[in-house]
């Protein structure tokens, strides 16, 4: 059993114990509280901005670029605004909500690029001068000798990046050397290579 002394000892430092942890747990609350306001400071002032801004514009400063972009082209899909943009997929991705929900592009098909539903006679369609890229000729050559095209194997065949060789995966659909992207799979070869 324990002594007097010995359970007036343990009485104190439970006492003791019990005093930190009140002090600790206010400093927390504190804490918290402090968090929870800026928090709340904060979505006050993002809300005032959204109710600032003018009525018809979009919040992200791209939509404009991006509607431009995809009726020149005449084509509209997640990775063709990734590439023209050089965005990454989330952004890219909720930019192509907002032109279908404004009218410019039709609905998802698979994997096909999406149906541009607008035209504007300000925007110039974009053709691919494939004169203008040394390297056109040289990629249509490796795919339609290997039978096979990919934005990778160009990338590995002619030793370039991706976005130069995404560039070059668009012209070669454009002028039907090669087909339209199916998913995952590498492009079907539509011109054959010479006997």
């Amino acid at each position: 059993m324990f002594s007097k002394e010995e359970i007036v000892k343990l009485q104190q430092k439970i006492d003791d114990l019990s005093d930190s942890l009140k002090l600790i747990s206010e400093r927390q609350n504190s804490q918290y509280t402090d968090i929870v306001m800026q928090l709340n400071k904060i979505e006050d002032e993002i809300h005032s901005m959204n109710e600032e801004m003018p009525a018809g514009l979009s919040s992200d400063e791209l939509y404009s670029i991006a509607r431009t972009a995809v009726i020149a082209a005449g084509k509209a899909s997640t990775s063709y605004i990734q590439r023209k943009l050089g965005i990454g997929y989330s952004r890219a991705a909720m930019l192509m909500e907002t032109l279908q929900k404004r009218g410019v592009i039709g609905p998802e098909n698979g994997s096909k690029p999406r149906e541009i539903l607008i035209r504007d006679a300000d925007i110039t369609p974009i053709t691919d001068d494939c004169e203008n890229d040394d390297r056109y000729e040289e990629a249509r050559e490796v795919v339609v000798s290997a039978g096979t095209a990919s934005t990778s194997y160009i990338q590995r065949k002619l030793g370039i990046g991706y976005a130069h060789a995404a560039k070059l995966m668009d012209m070669l659909e454009e002028n039907e050397v090669i087909g339209p992207a199916d998913g995952s799979k590498p492009r079907e070869i539509i011109e054959k290579a010479a006997s």
